[in-house]
């Protein structure tokens, strides 16, 4: 496979890295809505409970996606011809995140009783249910990224046209002034894609930069971001799993480590709202990843490639797809299982996502 000084795979245009990254982000996403603890994959997952998720991770990747496939690659097309694909993307995801919402929840309604379901199940009228689904006042199930997406798509053409004006600076700034004025996750994690379709957008340059400095200075610059990243892993492993975890029983370090969580560090990180510190602390955690990712890309695609490349490159179609397996498995087997099941369990759905992938399935009919 032949590359250029970027890492850019020649044959098909695309930069690998970046469907590794997406790849494993959908898999830690996976295994975390499975809530199917312990289940081994926890332990390089972190349960969702850390100060920030692979969720950030995705969204930012698949913002550089746009940038790329849609800014920087469409740079000689009318503008027209990218709010044509960006729109009708954006109406297939709305539909899906909009129907699938609907339907888990007239599901939810009707099995209102089983344990296994996800809360708050929609209390109300059936009109008041469409409606604030369709007005994305309501979601519900495994699939809401969907809804968040199909919006930033819709609107991805006024950035690459920003872009295209060399007006990046706009972009982050209208970016930041949402991002300000909100505490929605759709309008604070819109910071996220549209940082990612501005790196996207200017990924070349950036890789210049990148390889322009001195390599003492790329060595102290990835070693801080390794530092960083790992003190701050740990503290939040520490708050967020040990103490909240083992925090209730007479040990007083560790119940006072729950408080402090709670009333203090949670509230810091918060996630809906993306607080400033989780901003932060998502880019250094993403920076470390990268870096880890590429120094290891040989290696990472060797062994786990068949499955983070076959997720990342069908993100769409591994997302919807999960969704729905995950919400009819806990109507199914609410709950935990002994340990040992909940690892099959895990396991099989991961696989079972794969093999759907590998075979196919449903691909004209779900979007990748």
């Amino acid at each position: 496979m032949k590359t250029n000084k970027f890492g850019h795979n020649l044959s098909s245009g695309r930069i690998e890295i970046f469907d590794l990254l997406r790849g494993y982000f959908l898999f830690v996403i996976i295994i975390d809505h499975l809530t199917r603890y312990f289940g081994f994959w926890e332990i390089f997952t972190g349960r969702g409970a850390q100060w920030v998720s692979a969720a950030e991770g995705f969204f930012f990747v698949s913002g550089i996606m746009i940038g790329l496939v849609r800014g920087k690659r469409m740079q000689k097309f009318k503008l027209k011809e990218v709010i044509t694909k960006c729109w009708r993307r954006a109406a297939t995801l709305y539909f899906w995140g909009v129907g699938l919402s609907l339907t888990f929840s007239s599901i939810a309604i009707v099995l209102k009783d089983s344990p296994g379901l996800k809360q708050p199940i929609f209390v109300g009228s059936n009109f008041d249910l469409v409606l604030q689904t369709l007005t994305f006042r309501f979601n519900y199930g495994w699939a809401d990224f969907l809804g968040y997406y199909s919006v930033y798509i819709f609107i991805a053409p006024l950035a690459i046209w920003l872009l295209r004006k060399n007006l990046w600076h706009s972009v982050l700034l209208l970016s930041l002034v949402v991002w300000s004025q909100t505490t929605t996750i759709m309008g604070s994690w819109q910071l996220l894609f549209f940082g990612g379709v501005v790196a996207g957008f200017h990924i070349d340059e950036i890789r210049s930069y990148a390889l322009s400095l001195s390599l003492k200075t790329r060595k102290m610059f990835a070693g801080t971001i390794y530092f960083l990243a790992g003190l701050s892993l740990a503290t939040s492993v520490f708050f967020t799993t040990i103490a909240e975890e083992y925090g209730s029983g007479s040990n007083l370090f560790l119940a006072s480590a729950k408080d402090y969580s709670a009333e203090v560090l949670r509230p810091i990180f918060e996630k809906s709202s993306l607080a400033p510190m989780r901003i932060v602390l998502f880019a250094i955690w993403f920076s470390a990843l990268f870096l880890l990712f590429k120094k290891f890309e040989v290696s990472i695609k060797r062994y786990a490639g068949w499955l983070l490349i076959s997720f990342g490159k069908n993100s769409l179609y591994v997302y919807i797809v999960h969704a729905i397996i995950v919400f009819f498995l806990d109507v199914a087997i609410p709950g935990n299982l002994h340990w040992t099941l909940n690892i099959v369990t895990n396991t099989s759905v991961v696989l079972l996502i794969w093999l759907m992938v590998k075979r196919r399935i449903f691909f004209n009919v779900i979007p990748r």
